[in-house]
């Protein structure tokens, strides 16, 4: 059984997503909500990536322009 290396840059984005949504929510403060909430979108816009809709990923990572802003 062989490791490949999709997988493994796959489960990687996927718990950050995961976790990066779970900390938006309970985040005790906004600004670290909104810090969460761009480390989900990064999270999506690299499993955009694995699967080569680069213009999708373009778009997630704009998304995240105005919440660095609120920071």
């Amino acid at each position: 059984m062989s490791v490949n290396f999709e997988a493994v840059v796959f489960l990687i984005l996927a718990v950050a997503t995961v976790g990066g949504a779970i900390g938006c929510v309970y985040g005790r403060r906004v600004a670290h909500s909104l810090l969460f909430l761009m480390l989900t979108f990064f999270g999506v816009a690299g499993i955009f990536v694995l699967a080569s809709a680069e213009m999708l990923a373009v778009s997630y990572t704009h998304l995240t322009l105005p919440t660095s802003d609120l920071v």
